[in-house]
């Protein structure tokens, strides 16, 4: 049976990832994270109980690794891609406390919703804050994620951008719809109310940072004793992709993918954003993706 709150959650989702894409990113705070705990949980979730139409969650896999990221995958059983009207969104307790944010999704407070991309055949995934007032999470200003280039659906976020404190757990639930004739249909992982999968994270911390300039990379010595490099993201919005690319390199950063993106007021050829977002401290192993205006 499904609980009149998920139903109130679900509606509202599908209205605020529609205003979503097209939001710009949201800036993130700079790392505090130098080195985690590698961590892995997974949950298998009930066969066949999603309600017709649905996305039909059959897993969810999460993992802290230890250049500071949380990669979440999920398995879905009726889908090779999403469809125009589904919604997959990830609930994330990142405080540790239950009884504030989403209490029904074991007190979320922010939310990364999966949907389907306009531009193309794949997909987007969109970091949103939880919304006391709309009992929904806002995706009015989002920041845009990296998605699973692997197969099959899922994310990855930097520990420093979800705002998890070391020695807590990171508490997830799925809650995955669709709505192609005005009916919502959806399935839930876990199934139970308020039930989440907790992914422990530890990690060690640099100290003060300086959050308007970019450095060249630094070593960093961690409470392991291992010394590792990391790099400030520069600001890219704006510059060539070629520009781009030696602003990364000048930092000290790894240049990843180039993805396009359509329906920019960015001139075609320009950067629009970078996956992780212009600020952050990251390893400098850890790759950012560029996006172009196309």
């Amino acid at each position: 049976m499904t609980p009149p709150a998920f139903i109130r959650l679900a509606v509202l989702v599908v209205a605020a990832f529609v205003a979503a894409l097209t939001a710009a990113p949201a800036q993130a705070a700079p790392a505090a994270c130098v080195s985690a705990t590698p961590q892995a949980v997974s949950l298998v979730d009930q066969a066949d109980d999603a309600e017709a139409g649905a996305p039909e969650v059959t897993n969810v896999n999460a993992q802290v690794k230890a250049d500071c990221t949380v990669s979440v995958r999920l398995g879905i059983a009726n889908r090779t891609r999403l469809l125009a009207d589904d919604a997959v969104l990830v609930y994330l307790n990142t405080d540790g406390n239950s009884s504030t944010g989403a209490k029904s999704f074991g007190g979320a407070d922010q939310g990364v919703g999966l949907v389907a991309d306009e531009d193309g055949p794949g997909y987007i995934a969109l970091l949103g804050r939880w919304d006391a007032s709309a009992e929904a999470i806002d995706f009015e200003n989002a920041t845009e994620l990296d998605i699973s280039t692997t197969g099959g659906f899922g994310f990855t976020a930097g520990i420093d951008e979800l705002g998890v404190a070391s020695g807590t757990s990171l508490g997830l639930s799925v809650a995955a719809l669709s709505e192609p004739d005005g009916e919502i249909a959806l399935d839930f992982a876990p199934d139970d109310e308020g039930g989440v999968l907790a992914l422990p994270i530890a990690f060690s911390t640099t100290a003060t940072r300086d959050t308007t300039s970019t450095t060249p990379p630094t070593q960093t010595p961690t409470r392991d004793g291992i010394v590792r490099r990391t790099c400030r993201v520069p600001k890219l919005k704006g510059r060539t992709l070629a520009g781009a690319r030696k602003a990364l390199k000048a930092a000290g950063c790894r240049t990843g993918r180039t993805r396009g993106r359509y329906g920019t007021d960015m001139r075609k050829g320009r950067v629009v954003t970078s996956l992780p977002a212009a600020g952050l401290r990251i390893a400098a192993t850890r790759p950012v993706t560029v996006v172009v205006a196309r």
